[in-house]
């Protein structure tokens, strides 16, 4: 499917580097796979879920659930020195993320929007500290400093609003003008300046500026969700759709949405993009909803090959580090 796009802007008011081989980590049948960059090498990793990769390549975290109860844990890349940080009664529904510094877990707690919690603690169990602003809070995304995190707050008679929690002190600054209605799907990630974040909800993305609150919608006319950002700054790489269809497709623009380019065409869903850590490849699902499949292209589109070549359904995958 090909996608047209104006760009305009309109300002509103209001994993893996040097080191060990890059590889990739994704989902097949409800549980956690790795191979290879070239698609060799596939192994079933001993969990279900997919770890979460500390940015010095030495450490995952992951939950595991068994009935009513999830466990928050953490363990050498290696997979040797396993430890429990948590336990709820509750089934998780967002990954833990790591500190840059590699020493410190932020994590969210329940998927029912009444009952999220948003907490920090550190790598070895202690020192837990709940992030909250207003009733409802999730989020807890760290800055590329380590300084600070992205929660998202709301309560009953307010909408969403940022905040950038101060990593060391725990004190809040909202973000000013920039809010999202109640209800529906929300993401965000930062961009390399430690500045800027990308939100996005079911069906719009926006570029926004955390200390003005200065937004700049990016989806104009299309749907666009699973922003990822190239290692650089210089691009991002997004899912889109400019109609009612599933038919997804990979494309990529420059984070003030100029030199926009679709990178894949074709009739099945081309989702959840993810930049190599040295920026020159994208790997993406892509196909039918009851078989996708792990995909690989160049950051140009060229190159696209399917790496995982199974029977199964393949997805989410991220890169990683020697697991």
């Amino acid at each position: 499917m090909r996608i047209a796009m104006a760009v305009v802007a309109i300002f509103v008011a209001g994993g893996a580097s040097a080191g060990r081989e890059a590889q990739l980590a994704f989902t097949r049948s409800d549980h956690a796979w790795a191979m290879r960059s070239d698609g060799g090498g596939q192994h079933r990793l001993p969990i279900r879920t997919l770890p979460a990769q500390s940015p010095d390549g030495k450490w995952l975290a992951w939950w595991t659930s068994s009935g009513a109860q999830s466990r928050l844990l953490v363990a050498r890349s290696d997979w040797g020195g396993t430890r429990e940080l948590a336990r709820y009664g509750f089934q998780p529904c967002f990954a833990p993320q790591w500190s840059p510094d590699s020493r410190r877990i932020s994590y969210v707690v329940d998927c029912d929007i009444d009952l999220a919690r948003v907490f920090v603690i550190d790598r070895d169990g202690s020192r837990r500290h709940e992030l909250r602003a207003r009733k409802w809070n999730l989020g807890g995304e760290w800055s590329p400093d380590g300084r600070g995190l992205l929660l998202c707050s709301a309560s009953p008679s307010t909408p969403w609003w940022f905040y950038v929690v101060d990593a060391r002190t725990f004190a809040l600054r909202v973000v000013p003008r920039f809010h999202l209605g109640l209800g529906g799907h929300f993401r965000w990630t930062w961009a390399p300046d430690g500045r800027t974040a990308f939100v996005e909800t079911e069906t719009r993305l926006w570029r926004l500026d955390t200390k003005t609150g200065r937004s700049q919608e990016l989806s104009l006319g299309l749907k666009a969700q699973s922003v990822s950002v190239s290692p650089d700054g210089h691009w991002i790489a997004y899912q889109a759709n400019p109609g009612p269809s599933d038919d997804w497709e990979i494309v990529v623009s420059h984070p003030d949405g100029s030199g926009f380019k679709q990178l894949t065409d074709n009739r099945v869903q081309d989702v959840a993009p993810h930049w190599s850590p040295d920026g020159s490849q994208i790997a993406f699902a892509s196909g039918p909803n009851n078989k996708s499949q792990i995909y690989v292209m160049n950051a140009d589109g060229s190159r696209r090959r399917n790496l995982s070549h199974s029977s199964a359904f393949d997805a989410s995958p991220v890169w990683v580090r020697g697991l």
